[in-house]
């Protein structure tokens, strides 16, 4: 079953729903999706990186399925907070995989700003907020990056500390609903207050404590009410980021369900 075109946004899946690299996943995804998020999960290396060869095929597969991509930045740098030579590093990071991938037609680069949770101290949130300051200026200096294209994603923190990163950068949200649904905020409101500042939506169900899993398993009329939503009010990317193709698939032929019900 293709799931592309069917829904008032743009459908996404993860470059991981079979054990394989990721060219595979792309053109076994490309056949059901709008977008696919290329999963960039390690620092840059020689060996984690995408080749000259793969990211011409990324591309052809893009102009042949009229697909786009979006691009999770790297996630093994979670000290970078309390260092400023970590900070530096992931900055230059990010400005790598952006030089690698501007080529293809990217939706957004997905950044965590790690460092914080629910239960941070004053003083942590003031570094952090000092520390955030200096990471986004570095990768605002990205030359002819469009800003917009930075997409914060909200974690086990206070999501509204991303509201002044983004307007003062000029950034954009990578709204991870999974996250408010898994860390009890108030998704609602959130919602209300990002949609229109939203390039990409990560969407996963929450299930007996744990996220990433099927959307099918979470919490009905949460998802009936998050449905109802954004079929009115968004049209960008909507990514379930799952790692298992029984999972996605059975996800997207859920949402299938509930969009052919609000028609």
């Amino acid at each position: 079953m293709m799931y592309r075109n069917i829904f008032p946004f743009r459908i996404g899946s993860t470059s991981y729903v079979i054990p394989d690299s990721i060219i595979p996943n792309v053109i076994l995804m490309s056949n059901y999706v709008d977008d696919i998020e290329l999963l960039f999960f390690e620092s840059a290396s020689s060996t984690s990186l995408l080749s000259n060869p793969e990211i011409k095929e990324l591309k052809h597969i893009a102009e042949k399925k009229k697909i786009q991509y979006s691009v999770h930045c790297p996630i093994d740098i979670s000290d970078w907070v309390e260092n400023k030579n970590k900070m530096i590093y992931y900055s230059e990071q990010i400005r790598i995989i952006y030089e690698l991938t501007k080529a293809l037609p990217v939706s957004g680069y997905i950044v965590h700003l790690d460092g914080l949770n629910k239960c941070s101290d004053q003083d942590q949130i003031i570094q952090w907020k000092e520390s955030t300051e200096q990471l986004c200026r570095r990768i605002h200096q990205i030359k002819d990056l469009n800003r917009s294209k930075i997409c914060i994603e909200n974690l086990k923190y206070d999501p509204s500390f991303n509201i002044d990163i983004v307007n003062k950068f000029s950034f954009s949200y990578c709204l991870d609903i999974g996250h408010l649904w898994k860390y009890n905020y108030e998704w609602e409101n959130i919602i209300e207050i990002f949609l229109k500042k939203t390039e990409i939506i990560h969407l996963h169900g929450v299930y007996n404590g744990k996220d990433h899993c099927s959307v099918k398993l979470h919490n009905q009329n949460q998802t009936d009410s998050l449905f109802s939503v954004l079929s009115k009010k968004y049209s960008n990317v909507l990514t379930i980021e799952l790692f298992s193709l029984n999972e996605l698939l059975e996800s997207l032929e859920y949402l299938k369900e509930l969009w052919e019900k609000q028609r």
